[in-house]
């Protein structure tokens, strides 16, 4: 039977754990993840609560390891090869209404069908109750204000743990979508209770690392399940970031004139933004004169 036939043969056990009325928290890197907030915000879950490892995807059916590579390093003077993962990670939660699991993956190249199932199972595995799925989006936003979170689940119930409007609403959106948009839709289909909670990132900063949002998504997930997370150094990142992008607006007038017009258009609530290719434009143009300088 080959991968392709059966989720369960991609999906690794490291260790067995029983779970109390789990929810299970996922984020991918890749086309949902503007600024890599939702992974960022995922990993430091996972590292500050200690969470205990119990599974795994085998990447090889999913991924083409030309655009997502395999990596090195040394260990006790030996080399090793870590490839591409996606880790499940349980945490037992004594006297709370439910225990946590976090999917920390990476959005699949191929095998889109079965790499889904794969989390469906995982899902029957260890009885979840419900999904809270985490995404970035690229918006007419400014990196100087606080990030806003926004989302939609299933079920009142997620809805008003998660401290979103409850009820249904008809999503109106046409067009491509990523995994988290693939993985919602068969929650629904297999009436599993999921949310989706998404940070807004600022277009005009491009595909860096965007601590601002990763924070807003964590203080959402830390207030609405106990986690009891601090994060005051997450603040100190911030400043540093902030400084960081200070300096390289100063370096164009141009781009800085169009986040301090985005600044001033969202007090106004007035968006009368420049045409949407003069903006990539600039953004190329920005972006490839940092690398320059970078290299």
């Amino acid at each position: 039977m080959s991968a392709f036939d059966s989720s369960k043969d991609v999906l690794r056990s490291i260790s067995e754990v029983e779970l109390n009325n789990p929810i299970l928290i996922c984020a991918w890197s890749g086309w949902n993840d503007a600024g890599m907030a939702a992974s960022d915000a995922v990993a430091f879950v996972r590292t500050r609560l200690k969470f205990e490892k119990v599974a795994d995807i085998d990447p090889d059916s999913f991924y083409d390891f030309t655009q997502v590579r395999p990596t090195v390093h040394i260990s006790n003077g030996e080399r090793v090869l870590n490839w591409p993962i996606n880790l499940i990670s349980a945490q037992s939660r004594e006297g709370e209404s439910h225990d946590l699991l976090l999917l920390h993956g990476i959005e699949p190249h191929l095998a889109w069908q079965t790499y889904v199932e794969t989390i469906i199972e995982i899902c029957r595995k260890y009885s979840v109750t419900g999904v809270i799925l985490l995404g970035a989006l690229l918006s007419d936003v400014s990196h100087r204000a606080d990030a806003t979170v926004n989302g939609s689940a299933t079920e009142d119930w997620l809805a008003e743990l998660l401290k979103l409007e409850t009820g249904q609403k008809r999503p109106s959106y046409e067009g491509p979508t990523g995994i988290v948009g693939v993985m919602s839709n068969a929650l629904r289909e297999a009436e599993i209770p999921s949310a989706s909670l998404w940070a807004n990132a600022p277009y005009y900063l491009g595909s860096g690392k965007n601590p601002r949002c990763q924070l807003a998504l964590l203080q959402r997930l830390n207030d609405s399940l106990d986690l009891g997370m601090s994060l005051h150094d997450m603040e100190s990142r911030i400043t540093r970031w902030e400084a960081r992008i200070e300096s390289e607006l100063g370096k164009d007038p141009d781009m800085a004139d169009l986040a301090n017009k985005i600044e001033d258009s969202i007090e106004e609530n007035d968006m009368d933004l420049p045409d949407s290719d003069e903006i990539l434009d600039d953004l190329d143009d920005f972006f490839r004169q940092q690398r320059d300088s970078e290299g």
